[in-house]
């Protein structure tokens, strides 16, 4: 199978102007804004799905997202851990008793 694969891919480098071997390099080299250029009624412009994806990525990079989900993580674990303290070194005739058994849960999270 591989051999097949490597053969199809020869075959398309090659010959780009045949229809069918170069489908499989127009397929793998050309780029989302190429293709939405030339759209099914002709216009040069590409679709706003397009443009938001560029815009967006362009602002928001995956290790901003990613931080910014560790940071979320962190704040929640902090704020988990400073109500547990609290609920702990609160009096206990001021605590419910379900708050009791969430903290002593949670204690060691």
């Amino acid at each position: 199978i591989s051999q097949i694969i490597k053969n199809a891919a020869t075959d398309a480098s090659e010959n780009q102007n045949d229809i069918k071997a170069g489908e499989l390099v127009r397929r793998v080299t050309k780029a989302i804004t190429d293709e939405s250029n030339t759209s099914s009624q002709g216009s040069t412009k590409p679709s706003w799905k397009v443009v938001a994806s560029q815009t967006i990525g362009k602002v928001i990079r995956v290790n901003t997202i990613l931080w910014t989900v560790r940071v979320a993580k962190k704040a929640l674990l902090l704020s988990q851990a400073m109500l547990v303290s609290m609920i702990q070194k609160s009096p206990k005739f001021i605590i419910k008793d379900n708050w009791e058994i969430w903290a002593e849960a949670h204690s060691t999270a």
